[in-house]
């Protein structure tokens, strides 16, 4: 089409060349004629008259050159409102395309935008549990070291009510083992009838202990274990 309206255009000037060329010639031989000829006045004014015929004919020939001039000028016109036009068609179909792509980037980064909405909430609520979770375990943490730390208390006093038990119990042994004892010398000065006084009585006494408390301390202290299990005590 720019090739076409180039044409037109190269044709146009070359008629438009033609015809200035054509006046000048025209004007040149007339101007030659009343120069060379001396003619009358009536002469002169037939020659105007045919010169002017001439004239008019040519300036008509002209026009008609001219307006074939415009008539390319319009069609080379009309070629580039068509070019101009038709651009502006691809340029609105490319600027549709191009708000179509946008819609569908738009739509898909906001698509995109609601996935990573909802995965941080997701990750929000794991991570609100999760902390739940451990506070949970760390209250029972301290709960289960409380109960230990009670155990432990109480543990320990049962081992000092045990042991005070045990001096108890090996307390009364002691002193039913001297009872015991005190009773079999009683015993035997009883069958032997002793006359002796009261201090050979206690250095028998004593004596007898002395001799005899391992053997009478372990019997006894099976008694009074008995003893204890019979009131409630325990060692």
């Amino acid at each position: 089409m720019k090739k076409t309206s180039q044409l037109k255009m190269k044709k146009a000037d070359i008629k438009m060349e033609q015809t200035q060329k054509l006046r000048e010639e025209r004007t040149v031989r007339r101007d030659s004629l009343k120069a060379d000829n001396g003619m009358s006045d009536d002469q002169q004014d037939s020659d105007d008259i045919l010169s002017m015929k001439e004239y008019l004919t040519a300036e008509a020939r002209e026009l008609s050159q001219h307006q074939d001039v415009l008539d390319a000028a319009v069609d080379v016109f009309n070629l580039h409102k068509q070019r101009f036009w038709e651009e502006i068609d691809e340029h609105d179909e490319r600027v549709r395309k191009f708000e179509d792509l946008r819609a569908q980037t738009m739509a898909c980064l906001q698509e995109m935008l609601d996935e990573v909405s909802l995965e941080n909430m997701k990750l929000k609520k794991r991570t609100a549990e999760h902390e739940k979770e451990v506070a949970d375990f760390k209250n029972k943490v301290k709960e289960h070291d409380k109960a230990a730390k009670a155990m432990a208390s109480k543990h320990d006093a049962r081992e000092l009510e045990l042991e005070e038990r045990k001096a108890m119990f090996e307390k009364m042994i002691a002193e039913k083992h001297v009872k015991i004892q005190l009773r079999k010398l009683e015993s035997q000065k009883e069958e032997q009838d002793f006359d002796s006084d009261d201090s050979s009585i206690e250095e028998e006494y004593m004596q007898g202990l002395g001799m005899d408390i391992d053997d009478a301390g372990d019997d006894d202290h099976g008694q009074g274990l008995e003893a204890g299990r019979s009131t409630g005590w325990t060692v």
